[in-house]
């Protein structure tokens, strides 16, 4: 049978966001199943990754929002804009505005300040995308900082189950090397 470029379109993003779902659950995200693999996850590219496709899935978004407000110290600024400038990863506008969050509730409000300056943008434009590519109808109270930012989005809602990155396996190493220095 074959498949139509709109269908391999969608299947690659639906493996995308599944890909982001356990990554991000492996590093303390609630909600979805761990990888059980040896493989050390990256968490400053998997938040460009996520700034781009995480846009497609709503709830995961604001997970992610949640884990970094628990974990986002261990994250590595300079090195999130190095790669975000060498690999041209992640979408600059939902980077500041997640920093522009973070800046606001985090203990290290100056490490994330480094990431907030509004960029100039022609017209807004919703921030959550439906997998046929219309914007996800925008429901209640418009968040006002990510409007900064040329992105229409409702209140940001995240639950609070986000939990520390686990001490154990190779998924996290990278941030319990940080945590140890």
């Amino acid at each position: 049978m074959e498949k139509s470029l709109k269908n391999y379109k969608s299947e690659i993003l639906d493996k995308a966001v599944n890909l982001m779902w356990r990554q991000w659950s492996s590093l303390g995200v609630a909600g979805y199943e761990t990888i059980k693999d040896s493989f050390v996850i990256d968490p400053e590219a998997l938040l460009l990754f996520s700034s781009t496709f995480a846009r497609h899935d709503a709830r995961l978004f604001d997970e992610m929002l949640d884990w970094l407000n628990v974990n986002g110290a261990f994250l590595n600024i300079q090195r999130l804009q190095n790669i975000a400038k060498q690999y041209q990863l992640g979408d600059k506008r939902v980077i500041g505005a997640i920093s522009a969050i973070l800046s606001g509730r985090s203990a290290n409000t100056l490490k994330w300040k480094k990431l907030v300056s509004p960029l100039p943008f022609d017209k807004s434009e919703h921030l959550f995308i439906m997998p046929d590519r219309r914007p996800l109808p925008l429901t209640g109270k418009s968040n006002p900082v990510f409007e900064k930012y040329g992105l229409k989005r409702g209140e940001i809602n995240t639950r609070g189950y986000s939990k520390p990155f686990s001490q154990h396996g190779a998924n996290t190493l990278l941030l319990r090397l940080r945590a140890l220095f």
